[in-house]
């Protein structure tokens, strides 16, 4: 706990099925932890993005349907939070901001889903 008696949290695991760059780089285990890019809005091989494995000279594949390109993040206590903070450390200029997040689910333990719906964010701007 943190002043005030308030419990922090940062993801404690993280995983998606979209394959991931062989040297590990690009990994979901890049949103594990606080955020430790060295420059926010710049490419970083210490963030996740979807199409880390892709071959350049490929064209990216879509996001494969019904699910999309997605990230699972997990916390080490389960709580009902009094907020919930994304930290979003680069957007690619290919992508749209307002696409890149089009929903954010809350997954609980009892196994329900809280869709919160698309969300608009900014580089480096925590959205709470």
């Amino acid at each position: 706990c943190g002043e005030e008696r308030i419990l922090v949290q940062y993801a404690s695991s993280a995983s998606s099925l979209m394959p991931c760059d062989p040297s590990g780089h690009w990994s979901p285990r890049g949103a594990e932890g606080h955020p430790d890019v060295e420059q926010p809005c710049k490419p970083d091989v210490r963030t996740w993005t979807p199409n880390s494995a892709v071959i350049k000279q490929t064209v990216p594949p879509a996001c494969p349907e019904p699910q999309g390109c997605y990230l699972q993040l997990q916390f080490q206590y389960p709580v009902i939070p009094e907020s919930l903070t994304i930290w979003v450390t680069y957007v690619s200029p290919e992508w749209d901001s307002k696409e890149a997040i089009n929903d954010i689910r809350l997954l609980m333990v009892g196994g329900e889903n809280i869709s919160l719906g698309p969300q608009d964010f900014f580089c480096d701007i925590p959205m709470t």
